[in-house]
């Protein structure tokens, strides 16, 4: 009898490795859905998958601005690492290489299915001289080299595995969800998906039907409605994606994390920005800034029987996802040191341990610093040429009201070593 138990117990199946969905929208702030309090705005879908799964209160991106934070998400690594030091425009040469560590290709090579949809901008060009999805580990890829053009409505610029698709009709947040649905028909249920939908919504240009606006009819000027709506519509988009998991039954074994690529525009700040209506909540600062507003963004993570609902205030940060990916499916971390760390403690209702402290640079930002480190609750911000610094304590000032740097020498002097140490490990001076 023993014989035949132990026989049943070695010849089980392991337990099938998680999906993994990364939703990721662009210049949506802290305070941009209603699970985060916006008074206004309508967020069902996103509300609900607040409510089920992990609402993270202290989420952030590796930088404030748009093509750096995506690189993080993608390598594990500080964007400095790679040279990607602000958003990359056509045709500049600016890519993130093909030698990075790539979240998708670690996971590709453990037989994963990948697919990316949406907007990429971690190139400048999308004809195949410089690196595409593809060639960092994308099975599919439906995508645009950076915005939806001439806007989110009808937009004519994806390109498809290296071709170009030409005039779309609909809205791109919905484009690149059928994209989505469409891929996800076409595997079997049991090999494992990486599926990463990058959405433009809600960066300008904004452009949504009257659909989506009429919910806003009170809000004023119609700008604002449009900006409210893009939002609204990305939600609906992601509530058909969800509901296509659900009706497949993958949904109980998708890890789902959901975020912002940094804090959100500032209305008018260039020339078509005259939607951006986006606010960072109690934050201070916005996009392209380095106190909370600009890097603090919406988080949420979802895994159904295994992640316990509630809300977390552990920090976490993007490039946290290639480190916790291959925790989950049994990659072994690439060799190259990496600024993240897994979050499956986390998951499992443990305690994080940061071997690096959190670091961000970026030396275009506005507001007077160009780098910061977190250790705990701690934040130290630098200028330049670090002669000028500040520190907070977030635990007790999420909002960077009170700058400590007077009253407490001895933390200043800590974390001010923290973050030449970082700078030098990333920069190499």
């Amino acid at each position: 009898m023993l014989s035949v138990i132990l026989l049943a117990v070695f010849a089980a199946d392991p337990a099938p490795r998680p999906n993994l969905l990364i939703l990721l929208t662009d210049d949506q702030g802290y305070g941009d859905a209603a699970f985060q309090g916006h008074p206004v705005l309508k967020t069902p879908h996103l509300d609900k998958l607040a409510a089920s799964g992990l609402k993270l209160t202290q989420c952030y991106a590796s930088a404030p601005v748009c093509s750096p934070s995506r690189a993080g998400l993608m390598s594990g690594q500080h964007p400095y690492r790679h040279a990607i030091r602000d958003w990359i425009p056509p045709n500049s040469g600016i890519f993130l290489p093909k030698t990075a560590p790539s979240l998708p290709r670690l996971l590709k090579s453990a037989g994963y299915r990948t697919a990316h949809v949406g907007k990429w901008h971690l190139n400048s060009k999308m004809d195949g001289t410089e690196p595409t999805p593809g060639h960092l580990g994308f099975d599919h890829w439906f995508s645009t080299q950076n915005n939806a053009a001439p806007s989110h409505e009808n937009p004519n610029n994806f390109v498809r595995n290296g071709k170009k698709v030409g005039l779309l009709k609909g809205n791109s947040s919905h484009l690149i969800v059928d994209e989505a649905i469409d891929w996800l028909k076409t595997g079997k249920a049991e090999q494992p998906f990486v599926l990463f939908v990058w959405f433009h919504a809600p960066h300008e240009p904004v452009a949504v039907t009257e659909k989506w606006t009429t919910p806003y009819a009170a809000q004023e000027p119609e700008d604002r409605r449009q900006y409210l709506g893009s939002i609204t519509c990305l939600d609906d988009a992601i509530g058909r994606l969800l509901g296509e998991l659900d009706r497949t039954k993958r949904r109980d074994n998708t890890l789902i994390f959901f975020s912002s690529d940094n804090g959100p525009e500032t209305l008018k700040r260039y020339k078509g920005a005259h939607r951006s209506y986006g606010t960072p909540g109690k934050l201070r600062g916005m996009k392209l800034h380095l106190t909370e507003g600009g890097i603090r963004v919406p988080g949420l993570l979802s895994w159904p029987g295994k992640i316990k609902p509630g809300t977390s205030a552990v920090p976490v940060c993007n490039v946290d996802l290639l480190p916790t990916a291959c925790d989950l499916a049994g990659v072994k971390l690439p060799e190259a040191p990496l600024d993240g760390t897994s979050l499956l403690p986390l998951i499992e209702g443990k305690a994080i341990k940061r071997t690096v402290p959190l670091y961000w640079q970026y030396d275009r930002a506005l507001g007077g610093f160009t780098s910061a480190v977190r250790e705990g609750d701690w934040k130290l911000l630098a200028d330049a040429k670090r002669d000028k610094l500040s520190l907070y304590h977030l635990g007790d000032d999420p909002a960077e009201s009170r700058d400590l740097a007077r009253d407490k020498p001895d933390e200043l002097a800590r974390l001010r070593k923290l973050l030449d140490e970082r700078r030098t490990a990333i920069n190499g001076r």
